[in-house]
This record gives C-alpha cells, structure tokens and sequence, in this order.
C-alpha cells in the first residue's frame, strides 16, 4: 500500500499485480523510507504488532530498530552503493521463521522481495534426513552396493563395498575394477555390466573370488539405472558374501554323502576310502587317514587325491614316512594329544624341517602341500587315529572355519571303527553263545532220551513187576522228562535259527490230520487241569504244503501257552482259508495281555509273568520260535487279547511254498 492513493491506471495495475504475487514487496526510497508494502508484506507488519498505514512514509530502521546492523540492513546498503541486485537468507525475528530476501535496486528506489523459506526449508531438512537414512542404512549392511556410470567407474559405492577392495568410499569413486581386481576377473565383470546395459535385464550371478587365499562366493545382482532423460546411465550392484552359505550346504552335503558311506558296510576299511574319496576335492585336494596300531604306531588305513595322477606321489608320501613317534606335530601329536593342528601356511622351512632325508623332502614339494589340516578321530574319549586334510594344487587355504567340519567327519568316522569292533565283538559273542546252546541242549537231550526211555521199560515190566504206586511214579518222571525234552528242543531250535542252521522239508499236509495230532499231545496237560481242549473241524479237504514237523511245533507251542495261561473256560484250535493262505487259531479264555505288552511277547525270553514267582515255567522262547518258523515258511504270527478275556494267536501260512523256499 501507499502513503496516497493511486490515481494513475497503469500504477493501480501494477499495484493489483504485485498485491497477487506471494512474495512480501516492499518499497524504498534511497533514504530508506518506507514507500510501498505490497498485501503480504502489509501482513507481516501486522503479525509484527505493526500498522501498515503508519509504518509507510517513515525510515524503516525507526519504525523497525531490529533490522538495524543486521544482514536486512547490510544488503541494502551494499545495494544502494553498488546498484546490484543481491540476495540474502536470515531467520526473520519478526515472523520466527526462516525467510530469503532479494534488493534490487533501480535509479530511484529500491525493492526488496521477501519470500517465506518454511516449506523449503521442511523439504530440505527432510530431503536430509532422507539422505542420512540411507547412508546409514547403506553403510550398515553387510553387502556390497554400488552404482557405476557407463563406462564402469564408480559414482558411489558403500563401506562394505569400499572393504571388499581394501579401500574407503571417497578413493573408490572414479575408478574401476581394473584398478582393484586382476585383469582377467575384471574383464569378466565388465563384460557382464555391457551385457547388463545392452539388454536392461537385471542379472543375478554366483561368482567365486578368491581373497588373500581364501575362496569366497557372492550372489551378485547387476540392474540398470536411467538418466532424466530416459537415456542409460550405467549400472547398479548388490553383492552379498554367500561363502558360509554355500560352506554350511556343502558340510552338510558332505556329512550326508560320508554318513551313508559309513553306514552301508561294517568293513570300516573299505568305508573310510570311501569317506577319503569323498573328501577330495570337495574339501581338500587329498586325504590320509591314519589308524592307531596295537603296537602304538600309525598306519595308513585309506588315501585318496583329487589328481589321480597324484595318487601314486601321495601314497608313496605315507607308506614309505610313516609319522615319526616322538613328533612335535603332526599325525602322532594329534593322535597323542587329542587336540586338532591347522597350518594355514606350508612354507618350504616347514618342509625342510619335516623330512626324514633329502629324497623325502624332494617328495613332499612334488606333493606340493600348501595348506594342512589334521583332527583327531575321537569316540567317548579314545582317539582311534587321525585324518590329514592337505590343500596343495588348487590354491585354497584352510582356515578356522573349516575345523567344525573336518572334527565332524573325523568323529563319525571314529564311531564308525568303534561300531565295527563292537558289532565285531557282539558277533563272536553271538557266534559262542548259539555253540554254547547247541552243544549244551544236545548234551543235556542224550541223557534225557536215555532216561526217557528206561522208564518205558520199567514201566512196561520189563525188568520186573512193577506195583501201582511205582509205575504213578514212572508217569510222573517220565511226563517231567517230556517237558524237559521239549524245553531242550525249544532251545535247540532257537539256537538252529539264531545261527542260521534251521532247514525246511516241504511236503503236503493234511490240515484236520496236523490238528489232531498236536491236540493229542497237550491234552494230557489240559487235562490235567480240568480244561476242556475244543477242535473246531476243518473241510477234510483243506490241505497245505508246508514243513510238517515244524507247523505241528507251533500249534503245540501255542496251545501249551493257552493251557497254562488258563485256570477256567477252554481252549479251542480251529483253522481256515483265505484264498492263498490258511490260518491256524489257537483262542483261550485265560489272563490275557496288556496292550503295552503285545509287541513283547514274540520276544526271546519274555514271559507274561515276569517275576521271580511266577505260577508257569518255560523258557520264554515259545512264541519267539513259533514267530521265527512261521516267517520261515513264509507266514506270520499274531495276537489278538485283553486283560481277563484271553487271548487268540493266529499262525498265517501260504498254501503252496514261496519262491525260493
């Protein structure tokens, strides 16, 4: 507004136009007298406690002393002395915001444009804090990020990236990968970024490095990034260390591969080659597993080589210098002390110190051994041997991560030794215990036959009269004498079995004639308790090709159990067809079993009854011999019951003989 009102059109247009513009205008005449406040200016005066009306006409440093020395006041000054146009910004007291003022000064007055800098200033700061979030969140990641123009330098790069070529961001920018990287692996890279930029398809690579020695493996990703103007501007990056990705899938791979090997066969010889052969080259380029002796010693049990070529130097290194027994280090130190040896490092002093003579040396750099790793194989606490791990031609070099994996595959196989000699000790134990039992059962039956049948014959009379009280007697020893034969023969039989032994004669079989006959023989003990012993009749038809003797065996070891098992009720013996089999039932309405018993009771020596006091005898091998007979004929046995409602066994036989029986 003015001190007067205009009259002139041109100057009230004017007027209008600058009360439309959003910036504070202000005008003054070169004594600094306030002649013009354009309607945002106007407002500010009044937000300042100021009237626009009284404020134009007088000196602004009067009617505002705080503009007085201030930059307000500096660039107007410098404007009336140089007549340039000069701009300024300052936090305005007056509004509490920050503000940018431009003078520009003319022949006659000088206009001041006051423009409010809240919003822009909002948008920097959050612009920098926008900035500084990703910087932050770039500088703290593990993987390496960066993006390059089109001829492959680095415009920005961050910390993790700088680190993977030993340097920092601000010495990176500018260069290239040929300035870092060998030739050949930065030919690489950039033939894959010209690739990238030609079809703007983002690639994703597994690529292995190697850094100080040490493989390493990333996924890299490689995009493109585009200029304002829609025209390619180079490359992006994200490279991500994947090395103890891939290393953990190929310890487990390997503990797989090595673990089958060393389950399939109890020749832990023949398995610890192969465990040998698996670990070259997968982690080192040849492997000697040594084996503690009875003497102390060690002796080379397997060695393999990634170059078969190399084999031959490698088991010449190991048969013809074997580990000297007093050694500082190495296999018999690791063997002595239980504990690992790493030499990242095989330097040719090392070499020099560790041959026996001039031609074991001259070996050992023909072997040309880089790198070593040797653990101990180590099972509850006894070291058995040790396993040698060298990298020599592919370049690579052991550290302390690979330890876990080499004392993982050096225990199992440890275990595996242990295991073999255990299994070793329990067959020969085995192999005594089934002599022992076959001898002992035929030793015990040749006696037993004998009294068998001299009590026949005093029985008979045959040697002289016999009264009534006495021949009782005779029954009575010569019935115990049976069931001691038939233990004997329950033994014999287990025995015959467990040793593998036990022969099948086929012939064909008469199924209602087989029950009748086992019926026969353990109805005197049914008897003898009261309890009736019920044959349910087969068709007379019904026939079965199968061992005679052995089917007869287990009908009348079933119904011996059900006759002692049964103090009231009955045992009933049926049988039946099922189209290709037949089923022998032997029901009784004895004590029954348990459910978390029934899995137990084909097994040798259990008993229903497992205490000392137990009401029946026997071996307990009953059931586990008629379980082994029946799967010998092909068939099965098995048990239905319930505590207080008996039991039913049931003996399934195929009708003719399987192949191969």
């Amino acid at each position: 507004m003015r001190a007067e009102p205009a009259t002139d059109p041109l100057v009230a247009t004017l007027i209008e136009s600058l009360d439309a513009h959003p910036d504070a205008v202000a005008v003054f005449d070169y004594e600094l007298t306030l002649r013009y406040v354009d309607r945002v200016a106007a407002e500010h005066l009044r937000a300042a406690g100021l009237d626009p009306q009284a404020v134009v006409g007088k000196n602004a440093l009067d009617v505002l002393p705080h503009l007085r020395d201030s930059e307000w006041e500096h660039a107007l000054r410098e404007a009336m002395r140089t007549r340039v146009p000069c701009s300024f910004e300052r936090h305005s007291t007056m509004l509490g915001r920050w503000t940018e003022t431009r003078v520009v000064p003319t022949a006659s007055a000088i206009t001041t444009y006051t423009r409010d800098l809240a919003t822009r200033r909002e948008t920097e700061q959050r612009a920098e804090e926008s900035e500084a979030l990703l910087h932050a969140i770039l500088n703290n990641t593990i993987d390496s990020i960066y993006v390059k123009d089109t001829e492959g330098r680095y415009l920005a790069i961050n910390n993790a990236g700088a680190a993977s070529v030993h340097s920092t961001p601000r010495l990176v920018i500018g260069h290239t990968n040929f300035d870092y990287s060998p030739p050949e692996l930065s030919a690489k890279i950039r033939a894959k970024e010209l690739l990238v930029m030609k079809s703007g398809v983002t690639t994703r690579d597994e690529e292995h490095v190697k850094e100080n020695g040490q493989d390493r493996v990333y996924l890299i990703a490689r995009g493109v990034w585009y200029t304002a103007d829609g025209t390619v501007g180079g490359t992006v990056g994200v490279a991500t260390n994947i090395t103890d990705r891939r290393r953990r899938e190929r310890d487990a791979a390997l503990l797989a591969d090595a673990g089958r090997a060393l389950a399939e066969s109890l020749d832990f010889r023949t398995t610890l080659n192969t465990v040998a052969q698996i670990v070259t080259p997968a982690l080192a380029d040849w492997c000697s597993v040594l084996l503690l002796n009875a003497m102390g010693g060690l002796e080379r049990l397997a060695v393999s080589h990634a170059d078969p070529e190399k084999m031959r130097s490698a088991r010449e290194v190991t048969e013809r210098y074997p580990p000297l027994p007093d050694a500082l280090s190495g296999p018999q130190n690791v063997v002595r002390t239980g504990k690992s040896e790493l030499h990242p490092q095989i330097t040719d002093d090392m070499l020099i110190a560790a041959a026996h003579d001039q031609e074991h040396l001259a070996l050992l750099r023909t072997v040309g051994m880089r790198s070593v790793l040797i653990v101990p194989m180590t099972a509850h606490g006894r070291t058995v041997g040790a396993i040698t791990l060298i990298c020599a031609e592919s370049g690579r070099v052991f550290s302390e991560a690979d330890l876990p994996i080499a004392e993982e595959l050096a225990r199992r196989s440890a275990l595996a030794i242990e295991n073999a000699e255990l299994f070793q000790a329990a067959a020969a134990a085995n192999r005594a215990k089934s002599e022992f039992l076959a001898s002992m059962s035929h030793e015990l039956r040749t006696p037993l036959n004998a009294i068998i049948g001299y009590v026949g014959l005093l029985s008979e009379g045959i040697t002289g009269p016999v009264t009534p009280g006495q021949r009782e007697q005779l029954l009575r020893v010569r019935a115990s004498a049976g069931h001691l034969l038939g233990l004997i023969d329950e033994v014999l039989s287990f025995s015959r079995m467990e040793a593998g032994h036990e022969r099948v004669s086929l012939q064909d079989v008469a199924v209602s004639s087989v029950l009748e006959e086992a019926a026969s023989l353990v109805r005197p003990m049914a008897a003898a308790k009261k309890l009736p012993l019920v044959i349910m009749p087969p068709p007379p038809e019904l026939r079965v090709h199968t061992d005679l003797l052995k089917l007869r065996q287990m009908i009348v070891n079933l119904l011996t159990n059900a006759v002692k098992f049964t103090d009231s009720g009955s045992v009933t013996l049926s049988a039946d067809s099922d189209g290709d089999t037949i089923q022998f039932s032997v029901a009784d309405t004895g004590i029954g079993i348990s459910p978390t018993h029934l899995r137990s009771v084909f097994e040798p020596f259990w008993q229903v009854e497992q205490n000392a006091s137990r009401r029946v005898g026997g071996t307990g091998l009953g059931l586990s011999v008629t379980r082994r007979l029946a799967r010998l004929l092909g068939g099965d046995v098995e048990v239905q019951s319930a505590p207080g409602e008996g039991s039913t066994f049931v003996i399934t036989l195929p009708r003719a003989p399987l192949p191969g029986r």
